[in-house]
């Protein structure tokens, strides 16, 4: 938004995981949450083991989660408990589940129904409104370990999945330019009719009709939240200003892949589709595996200074700090050198060093050190080594060098 709308305010910005299409994503996430919650939970992910009406096994998201890595781990090579391109798996759940299939369709913990298959495809496969119009696209594969804290209900979340927390009173309150009402006190008991008589009236977010987004009605509120033009001129050309985006394939909070997007329509609009031009001024960089703006199994940390600290001692990236985009600035020229660590990994043998970089056209990876050669999935340069590793890009070709 800075960069769009306020050019002079800096000369370097760093923008992780850019949540940039706000009422879009919100209005899909509800779209999403209304999937899992309908029906009492028919076609959650999570299921009521004790039947006490409150689902408290995530048995079957543990299931998704195994079968998606089991289909697309490998696509890139290398088997190693990280999807390095989500875009180049085919994973289709009615096929890629079909073992896991519940016998006559009866709900049970460890097997899926067809409603649930159908919530899987809508969760992966974009929010749409009820014409098929595209809304916001939808969870990358391997996202799914965050699902349990952002998207699925059950005992453990309090019923409250982190997405709750928009569609609960965003919805409200920031999405049409009237706000319709307030928020009922409990916002898990679905089966509740909101009382539209008293003043204010109340709003829930199950009743939210997400053709309400694509018929126009959240445009006044877009035109203050979102930040989704491409056109960079004023900030990259005439400022001179650097941008570095960064984004977590595994991202379950922010959806990734609009970053791409966007990204590219930069390219497009202010350089004209020129990629290298476009690379003097702003980079993406996509972090395999890991979530929003951490975590996840894949490197979240990069030049991690042992002063800085987020939480509980966690060392916390250094590209959260902004010295790459500030060296880049003054040194007029971008650094391709990104020494990234995994935290947290399973087993410590599977500490690795990725990186990858946006670009365009088919991506080559040369590997070093015993391991094949190997091609990406066009768009995304994904990176993996056993010591540092170096980006050189020129183009739409990149390989990987140990330094």
């Amino acid at each position: 938004m800075e960069a769009q709308r306020y050019p002079q305010d800096f000369d370097g910005i760093l923008a992780g995981a850019p949540v940039n299409q706000y009422q879009a994503i919100n209005a899909a996430q509800a779209w999403m949450l209304q999937r899992l919650f309908r029906d009492k939970f028919e076609n959650n992910l999570a299921f009521d083991t004790d039947g006490d009406g409150v689902p408290d096994s995530l048995t079957k998201l543990n299931l998704l989660s195994h079968a998606v890595l089991a289909k697309c781990d490998a696509v890139d090579g290398i088997r190693d408990g990280v999807i390095d391109d989500p875009l180049a798996c085919r994973f289709t759940p009615e096929a890629d589940l079909a073992a896991l299939m519940c016998s006559g369709d009866i709900n049970a913990d460890g097997c899926f129904t067809l409603g649930q298959i159908q919530t899987i495809k809508d969760i992966y496969g974009d929010g749409r409104d009820s014409k098929g119009a595209l809304v916001f696209k939808g969870q990358a594969l391997g996202s799914e370990p965050g699902w349990a804290t952002e998207l699925v209900p059950h005992k453990g979340n309090r019923l409250r999945p982190n997405r709750m927390s928009t569609a609960g009173d965003h919805m409200n309150l920031l999405f049409y330019e009237v706000d319709p009402g307030v928020p009922p006190a409990d916002l898990t008991n679905t089966a509740y009719v909101p009382n539209t008589r008293v003043r204010p009236p109340e709003f829930a977010w199950w009743t939210f009709d997400i053709d309400d987004f694509t018929a126009g009605k959240a445009d006044v509120m877009r035109a203050i939240t979102d930040s989704t033009d491409p056109d960079l001129t004023r900030f990259l050309k005439h400022r001179g200003g650097k941008l570095l985006l960064y984004h977590g394939w595994a991202d379950a909070t922010g959806h990734p892949e609009p970053t791409v997007d966007y990204y590219r329509a930069v390219v497009d609009t202010t350089f004209n589709g020129d990629i290298a031009a476009a690379r003097q001024s702003v980079r993406l960089f996509i972090a395999l595996g890991m979530g929003h703006c951490g975590g996840g199994p894949g490197p979240d940390t990069w030049d991690r200074p042992a002063s800085c600290r987020l939480g509980r001692a966690r060392p916390c990236p250094r590209l959260h700090r902004g010295e790459p985009v500030d060296e880049w600035r003054k040194e007029r020229r971008a650094k391709d050198l990104r020494r990234a660590s995994a935290r947290g990994l399973r087993r410590a043998s599977r500490r690795r060093e990725r990186s990858g970089e946006l670009g365009r056209g088919p991506l080559h990876v040369s590997m070093t050190g015993g391991r094949p050669n190997r091609q990406v999935a066009s768009g995304v340069t994904a990176s993996t080594g056993a010591s540092s590793a170096r980006v050189i890009a020129a183009g739409s070709r990149a390989g990987l060098v140990r330094s």
